[in-house]
């Protein structure tokens, strides 16, 4: 459980580093719109969180650091579909970390069948 919230914790500084590179060359070639700006890096920042998971065969680099990958409940690898979609609730994060510490499995665990292990690599 400790490793799954410290993975979500490098995995979103992780996004947040990438996410502000936008930032900065939107900043020099536009006229700085804060909004545009702010609504342009939350979409980037999601669609990282999202496919996250694509990187490193059913691990982030978070999850890589710690350990940890995804597997179904049968203990086979997930389809990219599968990963992809277990990871559109990162959008309501807060209830996801919630959801970790008290039951070990976020909402897209349950919706899509899966699981997080620990491995030996």
């Amino acid at each position: 459980m400790k490793k799954r919230i410290l993975a979500m914790f490098i995995d979103y500084l992780i996004v947040l580093l990438i996410s502000l590179i936008p930032l900065f060359v939107y900043a020099m070639v536009n006229d700085f719109n804060v909004f545009e700006a702010v609504n342009s890096i939350i979409s980037f920042s999601m669609f990282l969180l999202i496919l996250k998971d694509l990187l490193y065969k059913n691990a982030s680099i978070g999850k890589k650091i710690m350990k940890i990958e995804i597997r179904k409940k049968d203990n086979e690898f997930p389809s990219i579909t599968t990963v992809i979609l277990r990871n559109i609730t990162v959008i309501i994060w807060p209830l996801e970390c919630l959801l970790i510490l008290l039951k070990k499995d976020r909402i897209g665990d349950i919706i899509c069948d899966t699981k997080v292990i620990e491995v030996n690599n």
